[in-house]
Parts: C-alpha cells; sequence; structure tokens
C-alpha cells in the first residue's frame, strides 16, 4: 500500500484539526467513547464522567456491560456487534447506570474503527423520556377512566371526518364495537339518528363553525343502537383543536345514555298530568255535587212553597170566595176584595218563586220550552224586550247539563236587568248533534 508523505504544512493543520477535535469532545455535553471489539472501554470523555459521575480512571478498561441495565444487556450489545461489522444500525436507546445507583436514558449512535473497535456518541434523553412515559401514563389513565365509565368519549378529526379515539362503552350504549363504528362515514353516522332530530343537532353544531367564540355545545337527541331500537342519548360537543384561522378541527365529545332517565321523566309528568286531571274532575264532581244540592234544596223549597204556603192561600181565596157577598156592610165587602185581590197576587207571586227555584218546565219538558217560559215571564215582568232563538225544540240533553245552563241563562238574565240598563236582550242557543256541543250566546244592548 502506498502512503502519501505529508508537507509540514498538511502535518500542522492535521495536528490543529486533531487538537480542535479533542477540545470538541473533551467540552461536549454528550457522551463519546471507544469499546474495543470485546467490549471493554479504551476511552471516555469528560461528557461521560459529568452525566455518569464515573471518573475516567473508574471506566478504563473496564467492561460497558457494568453500565448497562440488565433489561437492556441483549439489544446493546446486539447493536454494538453491528456497528463492529459496519452494519448501519438504528440508534440504539438503553439505560445507563449513574455512579449513584439511578439509571439514565441515553439514545446511542457509532461507527466502528477498522473493526477493532467501536466508536460510541450518547446523548441524555432521560428527560424526554420521562415526558414520553408520563404521557403514556396519562394516555393510560385517560383510557382507564374512559373505559371504567358510563360514557361514550370520543375525539373526532373534522377535516378527515373520521375518529382519532373512542371509548370502550360505545358497544355497551349502541352494540356495536370501535372498530365498526370508526369505519362509519359522517353519511352513516346520519342515517343512525330520525331526520327531525338531526336538523337540530346540525344546527346547534353549525353553530361552532359559524361563531368561533362558541367552544361548546349540547343536545339531546335518539340514535339508532345496532338491533334498530332508538336510544336517547344526551351529547356534548367542545371544540378540541383549531388551525391558525381558528376554525374547528377537531371535536372532543361525550354521549351519555339518558333512556331511563328520559322515560323516568315522562312517566313522572304522566302522574302529574293524571292527578293534575283527578283533582279538576275531583272539583268538578265536587261542583256537580254541590249543584245538585243545591237543586235538591231548590226543590224541597219549591214544594213547601207550593204545597205548603200555596195549598193554605188557595185555602184562603176559596173560603173569601165563599164569604164574598154574604154580607150587607158595603165597607166590609169592599175590604174582602182588596184581601181577595191581595191573595191572588200572592199566590201568582209564589208560583213564580216556586218557578223560579225549580222550573217545572225544564224537568217536564226539557231546556227550550223552560228558557222560552223564563224569557217570556221576565219580558212581561221587567218591560224589557227579550228575544230568544233556539234549534234545540224538543231534544233533550243531559239533566245535570240542562240545569246548570238554565241557572247560566238565569243568572246572566237578571244580571242584565239589574244592572246593564237594556232595552232589549237577545239570547242565542245553538246545538250540534254530530260535535255534541252546545253554544250559548247572550248580547244586550245596554
Amino acid at each position: 500500500m502506498e502512503k502519501k508523505n505529508l508537507s509540514p504544512e498538511e502535518l500542522q493543520e492535521k495536528e490543529v484539526q486533531l487538537h480542535f477535535l479533542r477540545n470538541f469532545i473533551e467540552l461536549s455535553s454528550d457522551i463519546f467513547c471507544n469499546l474495543d471489539r470485546t467490549g471493554y472501554c479504551l476511552y471516555i470523555n469528560e461528557g461521560f464522567e459529568k452525566i455518569t459521575g464515573f471518573k475516567m480512571e473508574e471506566v478504563i478498561g473496564t467492561h460497558f456491560k457494568d453500565y448497562v441495565h440488565e433489561e437492556d444487556l441483549e439489544k446493546t450489545f446486539f447493536s454494538f456487534y453491528e456497528r463492529l461489522q459496519g452494519v448501519n444500525s438504528e440508534n440504539l436507546q438503553n439505560r445507563l447506570k449513574t455512579k449513584t445507583g439511578e439509571y439514565i436514558y441515553i439514545e446511542w449512535t457509532g461507527k466502528n474503527d477498522e473493526k477493532e473497535s467501536v466508536f460510541l456518541v450518547g446523548r441524555n434523553v432521560t428527560e424526554k423520556m420521562k415526558k414520553g412515559t408520563e404521557l403514556m401514563e396519562k394516555n393510560k389513565l385517560f383510557n382507564s377512566i374512559s373505559a371504567s365509565m358510563p360514557v361514550v368519549i370520543y375525539i373526532y378529526n373534522l377535516a378527515e371526518e373520521k375518529f382519532e379515539f373512542i371509548s370502550e362503552f360505545v358497544n355497551s350504549l349502541l352494540g356495536y364495537t370501535i372498530e365498526e363504528i370508526s369505519e362509519k362515514k359522517i353519511e352513516q353516522l346520519s342515517e343512525m339518528i330520525p331526520k327531525d332530530e338531526l336538523k337540530k343537532i346540525t344546527e346547534s353544531l353549525s353553530v361552532l363553525f359559524t361563531d368561533y367564540t362558541k367552544d361548546i355545545t349540547n343536545n339531546s337527541f335518539r340514535i339508532k343502537h345496532k338491533n334498530g331500537n332508538l336510544v336517547r342519548v344526551n351529547s356534548k360537543e367542545t371544540v378540541y383543536k383549531r388551525d391558525e384561522s381558528g376554525k374547528p378541527t377537531h371535536l372532543l365529545g361525550s354521549v351519555i345514555d339518558i333512556t331511563e332517565q328520559f322515560n323516568s321523566e315522562r312517566y313522572k309528568e304522566a302522574i302529574v298530568r293524571l292527578q293534575d286531571l283527578q283533582q279538576k274532575r275531583t272539583q268538578k264532581i265536587r261542583s256537580l255535587s254541590l249543584l245538585q244540592g243545591q237543586e235538591e234544596e231548590r226543590k224541597r223549597l219549591s214544594r213547601e212553597l207550593h204545597d205548603g204556603i200555596g195549598q193554605l192561600l188557595t185555602g184562603i181565596r176559596i173560603r173569601l170566595n165563599d164569604i164574598e157577598g154574604t154580607a150587607e156592610n158595603e165597607k166590609f165587602n169592599k175590604g174582602l176584595s182588596e184581601v181577595k185581590s191581595i191573595v191572588l197576587k200572592t199566590i201568582k207571586e209564589t208560583r213564580n218563586i216556586s218557578n223560579a227555584l225549580v222550573p217545572i218546565d225544564l224537568y217536564d219538558f226539557g231546556l227550550d220550552p223552560a228558557i222560552k217560559h223564563m224569557t217570556d215571564y221576565t219580558s212581561q215582568a221587567s218591560g224589557k224586550t227579550v228575544y230568544y232563538n233556539s234549534n234545540l225544540n224538543s231534544i233533550r240533553i243531559n239533566p245535570t247539563i240542562e240545569i246548570e245552563i238554565f241557572r247560566i241563562v238565569q243568572e246572566a238574565l237578571n244580571n242584565s236587568i239589574k244592572y246593564s240598563e237594556a232595552s232589549s236582550i237577545d239570547i242565542n242557543i245553538s246545538y250540534s248533534e254530530k260535535k255534541g256541543n252546545l253554544k250559548v250566546m247572550i248580547i244586550d244592548d245596554g
């Protein structure tokens, strides 16, 4: 082999380069070491001492395995012998022991020196590995928490329209595996939601894309289970990431099953409505019972007026008729005639009161004749013009309803005469047998 003789200038330049290289190696914060082909240390720099705490005289002549974690020995020396054979293997990461007994993570690269030794350069990546380990632990913790919660948690990539993460509870909630739900396109996911509810969700989510100050949206909707049943859920979506313009790129969402809660609330609402209806019906029954009680009392008073006082007055009238004309005293006969007139008026008024209390026509002939009789009497007694129109004719309806309507018309008629100063009153009653509706309209000009 021919060797080139270097000139003094070239030798000086080489010496400068070597001096620079030695200074660079010694001053470097990285580890530089040279191992012979069996793995014994031939050289280490000051960086090795700074990082591990071992001095050069302690390391030179010792085997490199004494400083490597036992779990990393196999891969370390496999990489070492690859480099010794000139194979360009990937960078190696292993744990190196320090003088305190702790281990640090070193990332190595190296090159062989004519297959007689290996020159290695190592960088301390402990902090990087710790951060990676912490991140892995956090991810592991996140996965454990999400797996233990009865909630579907997901991260959705809006640009790529795919799930980047979805928790295992999706299988319990919807019957799909993580793989099955992840493979679904946005159109397929939309088909799982009823159209009317999908529209509301779309409108809710669109706010996140038009108003960048909004980060969260909530929705309650039904979604189809794999078995075809609809599940009622509540979802919450949060903007997880945005691009440089502020546009959302990722959503972090949670979905919880509220079917049982929703059905329970509907059941409670139904119970409340039922109780309210029952209360109203109870009040109505009480009102009807009260009205029936009042009507019974009216009947009793009417019977007493008719059968009691009415009979007595009739007896007095008959007796007065017998006496009339038998006396020769003109003054007596005149007084008798006046008494007879008063008795007749009293009998008539008693009948009117009795009829007002219990309209005989109402019970015997129905609502239409009873109101007709009442309007005729009221018109005659008050001097007001009372018009009455009805299509009831001889139609009979529920007796209780007939009594209620009669009392309503009676009360309205009396109020109009007493307070409105009206000269005429119109009463119209229309009945639709087909619809089962009865309409009463009372108008006066007061």
